[in-house]
């Protein structure tokens, strides 16, 4: 399964906090609409990244900007726009409870802007979305998207985080933010990934995590196959049947039915 998802043209990763054995683990996840892996390791580092993905990916990836990702390779990577905006709004939240001569209202009013700004590069991809890929437009629309970024972060802030995050919105991370306007059927934002996750985290609280070796090698394996037997509308209960009981060859049928190719079209209820 690792496999197949390393040759996906469009492949979203995330990652979230485990505890094993009182240690602390993180839950690893890849995949598409078709597909998911779920890899528990010890590290949150470029390694553990290489191990899901592999040094090189040839296809798109979507993820946060976490620096992990650095050390996979990608024919390209689409940054999400959802934590940006998140970051800004976050910002913006903190700043409005500075009082007095720490006041900041510039660094406040950039922070609203680039909220909104996220906002609407968000709408616009789910305006390229409803209608056949025009290159040409989205060519004529990123251009226009990073020239009003430029203008929102013209001028320099004196509030420090404010500052930091608007050297981050002018520095190599920008490439990555308008991907989708360069390769039809990547999303703006990494919802999937997210959305895949989020049975982990409520699993974590219920079960709170392993404590064995096995039970952590069994966790990340029944995890990957009830999810994509899931996702291909099986029933999980003949899903897992057919895996134990079939030879090998039919058994990697049942859990390959379809194409291991990345959606041309992503799920219109994407938000930021």
């Amino acid at each position: 399964m690792r496999e197949k998802i390393r040759a996906l043209r469009i492949a979203h990763a995330d990652e979230t906090s485990w505890r094993h054995d009182g240690q602390n683990y993180w839950v690893w996840y890849a995949g598409n609409d078709d597909l998911a892996y779920f890899h528990l390791d010890p590290h949150r580092s470029g390694e553990a990244a290489q191990h899901l993905l592999g040094s090189e990916f040839g296809g798109i990836l979507v993820s946060d900007a976490y620096a992990a990702y650095n050390a996979v390779q990608t024919k390209d990577w689409q940054s999400c726009l959802a934590h940006l905006q998140r970051k800004a709004k976050e910002l913006e939240q903190e700043l409005a409870l500075l009082k007095g001569k720490a006041r900041d209202e510039s660094a406040q009013q950039f922070c609203q802007n680039a909220k909104l700004f996220f906002g609407e590069a968000c709408q616009v991809h789910r305006q390229f979305n409803r209608w056949p890929w025009r290159a040409r437009a989205a060519r004529k629309e990123e251009k226009a998207l990073r020239q009003k970024l430029a203008r929102l972060c013209r001028r320099p802030l004196h509030y420090p985080a404010a500052e930091a995050f608007r050297k981050r919105l002018l520095g190599p991370e920008q490439k990555h933010m308008f991907t989708f306007l360069r390769h039809k059927g990547v999303p703006a934002t990494n919802n999937q990934a997210e959305r895949s996750l989020r049975p982990i985290v409520i699993l974590r609280k219920v079960i709170q995590c392993t404590r064995s070796e096995k039970g952590l090698e069994d966790h990340s394996m029944l995890q990957s196959l009830k999810e994509t037997a899931r996702r291909q509308g099986k029933k999980v209960h003949q899903f897992f049947q057919d895996l134990f009981n079939l030879e090998t060859e039919k058994a990697q049928a049942a859990l390959y039915r379809r194409a291991a190719v990345g959606k041309t079209k992503p799920k219109p209820s994407l938000r930021c």
